[in-house]
């Protein structure tokens, strides 16, 4: 779970291209995304964020925007994330130097909201319009939208795309030897026949990666072919997502599904071996970096370090990132069994970072405006992950790699964390529970137990 509480609390890490000055930042894309506007509201909007990644880019942005719209003066302001909203609250109630707006992640929605923190956002068709249906409802809370989403983290699967490729020049020299090639070692195979087997090698379910596995003559240094963080919930709730269902009122976690993709999650201990002990991302990430390991599983933050690590010439071969897999089938003793068996879906988790606009701001116009102009203007969020390696969450804005297509496209389908205070400590009931099933526990027991001790907190 620690992976996850870091991004609750802290946010994403990630390192960051910043902002060489406000001229050339409005030179890039002009100045006619936005409307210029005289306010009516005259006063400083301060802006609040915990980021310090995010400092010089926020204070761009809000340049940019002073110098757009004539009369507004948006200050951001670096603050503790330690009880960030709890101080958000008091500096409110004593009306001190408090945050017109300010940036938390989805799951401190309904905290946000018990306190009177938040106001609706009247701009819901251009919300709707502009993010996807998972943004909008990390963004809400009991169907209110509350804020605008703004930048988002989840996973998804990387490869070893120049492995890959070798692994499918000699699936075309062994069939060239088989149909009788004189030096079958000397066959010229066009690229695009080679690129269109490595799409068919490239698993869309955990039970096609164990054929794949079965059946690959490992290349040279390859040491395992799949290998992820099993300890972290955020990888792993992929295996659920499809299936579970948790709100305040409502706790489905053990059913026929979500006990099928288990049983699948406790069958890959049998074809890879993970030291759960040892395990991390961290190592993970290297040892893909050192080609050890031919598919794993990362999140936008580790991505963003491989991607890095490229530019800097530390990786001699290329790479590639695909959706996620989806946990497929439970292994059968018979092959026609396998067949007809039924195909589990898989969902990855999301965590969406919300701008909100405080409840208790003398100036909402220009604040919603701002976080607008923030959020969903080309001007801004054409330039947030080229300037610091973060994933804006509107669809409109501009996608320059395929790395950012995949996990767009992955947050699109992704499950969203719930706000809710009363399930608060779901994660770490579902991460033991993994733990323990990976470690050979019965999965239907297992997470019969967790629905059971969440359904109790439950008030009557």
């Amino acid at each position: 779970m620690k992976k996850l509480q870091h991004k609750i609390i802290g946010g994403l890490l990630a390192a960051s291209a910043l902002f060489v000055g406000v001229a050339s930042y409005i030179g890039l894309n002009g100045m006619g995304y936005h409307k210029l506007m005289e306010r009516q509201e005259t006063g400083t909007v301060h802006f609040w964020y915990t980021n310090d990644l995010l400092t010089n880019y926020y204070n761009n942005v809000a340049s940019v925007y002073n110098q757009l719209h004539r009369g507004a003066n948006v200050v951001p302001k670096l603050v503790s994330a330690s009880e960030y909203l709890e101080n958000i609250y008091q500096a409110s109630i004593q009306g001190e130097e408090y945050p017109d707006m300010y940036v938390i992640t989805s799951d401190a929605m309904e905290k946000a909201y018990l306190a009177g923190l938040t106001m609706p956002v009247e701009a819901e068709e251009k919300v709707a319009h502009a993010f996807p249906n998972v943004a909008v409802e990390a963004a809400s809370y009991e169907d209110t939208l509350l804020g605008y989403p703004f930048y988002f983290d989840t996973s998804t699967l990387v490869y070893n795309k120049t492995m890959l490729e070798a692994v499918a020049w000699d699936q075309f020299r062994i069939q060239a030897a088989a149909e009788g090639v004189e030096n079958p070692e000397s066959i010229v195979v066009p690229e695009e026949d080679i690129a269109r087997l490595v799409n068919v090698m490239i698993p869309e379910t955990i039970d096609e990666l164990i054929t794949l596995s079965n059946n690959l003559e490992a290349p040279e240094g390859l040491e395992t072919v799949f290998k992820w963080n099993i300890n972290d919930i955020f990888f792993n709730y992929f295996y659920l997502g499809e299936y579970a269902t948790l709100t305040d009122t409502d706790i489905d976690i053990y059913n026929e599904n979500t006990a099928a993709c288990m049983e699948i999650f406790r069958n890959v201990t049998e074809y890879f071996y993970m030291d759960a002990e040892t395990v991390s991302t961290e190592s993970i990430l290297q040892e893909f970096m050192e080609g050890k390991v031919l598919f794993t599983i990362l999140d936008s933050e580790s991505a963003l370090k491989l991607e890095n690590a490229n530019k800097e010439g530390l990786i001699n071969f290329e790479y590639d990132y695909a959706r996620t897999p989806d946990p497929g089938k439970i292994p059968q003793e018979d092959e026609a069994q396998m067949e007809n068996a039924t195909i589990y879906e898989g969902r990855p988790l999301s965590v969406t970072n919300v701008v909100v606009v405080n409840g208790y701001t003398n100036y909402p116009e220009t604040t919603n405006d701002f976080a607008q102009f923030l959020t969903m203007e080309h001007t801004a969020i054409d330039q947030l992950y080229e300037r610091t390696g973060y994933i804006p969450a509107s669809i409109y804005a501009k996608i320059s790699t395929n790395m950012e297509k995949v996990f767009k496209s992955e947050y699109a389908a992704s499950a969203t964390i719930p706000p809710y205070m009363v399930t608060g400590n779901f994660w770490m009931l579902l991460e033991n529970a993994f733990n323990q099933i990976w470690d050979g526990a019965d999965a239907q027991a297992t997470l019969e137990e967790v629905e059971n001790k969440l359904k109790n907190q439950i008030p009557q």
